[in-house]
């Protein structure tokens, strides 16, 4: 069964993504990670760096729904919201 997961994209992502905001849609009981990697397939390596290793990168601010995402391997359901925003530098 396939479900539906929102992306809000930053920076890179947009450009990357070709838009703001794009809609994924995945296999029931899918991962964030898994997530990832198919968006990486789709829209190119850009969407790799939200993820070290297996792990989240922590110079990314990720929201699932409104809330800090604390796994890679957190499983997504149907309607939910990943927002990815890369770290901001300045000085």
């Amino acid at each position: 069964m396939k479900i539906r997961i929102q992306f809000r994209l930053f920076a890179d992502l947009i450009k990357a993504a070709g838009g703001k905001e794009v809609v994924e849609e995945v296999e029931d009981g899918t991962t964030f990670k898994e997530l990832i990697h198919q968006a990486a397939k789709k829209y190119g390596s850009a969407f790799l760096e939200i993820l070290d290793g297996d792990n989240l990168n922590l110079n990314y601010l990720i929201l699932k729904n409104g809330e800090n995402l604390q796994s890679a391997d957190v499983k997504l359901k149907n309607g939910d919201e990943v927002a990815i925003f890369p770290a901001i530098c300045g000085g």
